[in-house]
């Protein structure tokens, strides 16, 4: 067979009759798209928006939300505990550390402030850097009227990602400045729509 032969066959089955199998497979595996949901704002995205996401959806956080393809329990640690104390308490769930180790492809999603979704979000950010895995962060500040200590931890916690990667910011009070007075629902509504369009 000579070249201009194997090229007119090349075009006419595709490459992929030149991948074995089990590179096939591979491929396709790498491809997949794990989104994990953490604390409440992850988790409601995801629970509410299943049909609408591609990828295999994880939650993570200590309500169960059985729309999901994953749930992950954490301990509830929200008794007499200042934050520092909390952070401490808070690690990465033995089964998503798998996950972590054995996939590729996240988007890690949360609405920075709450005390379970943001310091998991940080730590699992930070674990995947180590391990040199593909990533995207997804994450809202909260609204001002949240409170100063809410506000001050979240964009605290933001500084803290920026070294590990630039994340996929929504600001809760823009939707305010740009859409004007409304419900708290119907602005969380808005947030759901940009996160999904983040998410892709």
């Amino acid at each position: 067979m000579n070249r201009k032969e194997a090229l007119k066959i090349f075009a006419t089955i595709g490459i992929s009759a030149f991948i074995p199998f089990g590179f096939s497979s591979f491929f396709k595996e790498n491809k997949t798209k794990y989104i994990v949901g953490f604390g409440g704002v992850g988790a409601n995205l995801l629970s509410e928006n299943i049909d609408v996401l591609k990828g295999e959806t994880i939650v993570v956080n200590n309500t169960l939300y059985d729309n999901t393809s994953l749930f992950i329990e954490t301990p509830n640690y929200r008794q007499e505990l200042s934050m520092q104390d909390f952070a401490s308490k808070i690690t990465l769930p033995k089964q998503l550390k798998k996950l972590f180790l054995d996939k590729n492809n996240f988007v890690l999603i949360a609405g920075l402030g709450g005390a379970t979704g943001t310091h998991l979000l940080y730590k699992s950010a930070k674990f995947l850097k180590e391990k040199n895995k593909d990533f995207t962060i997804i994450c809202s500040l909260p609204f001002t009227f949240e409170g100063k200590r809410r506000n001050v931890f979240a964009r605290n916690i933001f500084k803290d990602l920026q070294e590990i990667q630039k994340p996929k910011l929504i600001e809760l009070d823009n939707i305010y400045l740009q859409k004007g007075d409304m419900t708290i629902v119907k602005a969380f509504k808005i947030v759901d729509k940009q996160i999904l369009s983040l998410v892709g």
